[in-house]
């Protein structure tokens, strides 16, 4: 109903082993929201973030006070799991977190633990990274791209991220 009037830059801070929402819960809201607008995704944490999360958002406001421009890039999730990143700013560093659960498709960590591991990707003279990772053949995977970005002055760089992508991209008993 007020998606619409939603204009300012909108930094959304989610974790990828929230107890209260699901790792991919960015796919009901997100496409929907207008304006400039980032993900910031933390793994192995719960809905309580942790420390980074201050820095984050902290290096966020400090960029749109200053004037700051934020770095351009795109993603998307194809229909066959592929993430794909095209970024028009060069990025410092790209990491690929991602997170087998063989057993449900359940990312919490109260109940799945810190089980993330990091990927970190070579810079590509193009932009574009992609993600290939296909379902596996029992459980659940998790996974997205964190992008970090230089940041004018303030000390701390951005980092973005891609929404959580499950594959196979199907519930328990459907």
């Amino acid at each position: 109903a007020y998606r619409d009037r939603l204009t300012l830059p909108k930094y959304i801070l989610n974790s990828a082993g929230d107890q209260f929402f699901p790792s991919d819960s960015w796919k009901f809201y997100f496409d929907g929201l207008k304006g400039e607008k980032f993900l910031c995704y933390f793994p192995n944490t719960d809905h309580g973030l942790n420390e980074d999360a201050y820095f984050r958002l902290a290096g966020f406001y400090y960029a749109l006070m200053e004037g700051t421009p934020r770095p351009e890039f795109t993603w998307e999730k194809a229909g066959d799991g592929t993430l794909t990143v095209r970024c028009a700013t060069k990025p410092a560093k790209v990491t690929l977190w991602r997170a087998l659960n063989p057993d449900a498709r359940d990312f919490r960590l109260e109940t799945f633990g810190p089980k993330y591991e990091a990927v970190e990707l070579p810079l590509s003279d193009s932009g574009e990274y992609v993600s290939t990772l296909a379902a596996p053949v029992k459980g659940w995977t998790a996974f997205f791209f964190e992008l970090e970005f230089p940041n004018g002055d303030f000390p701390k760089p951005f980092v973005f991220t891609t929404g959580v992508s499950i594959l196979p991209d199907t519930y328990p008993g459907k």
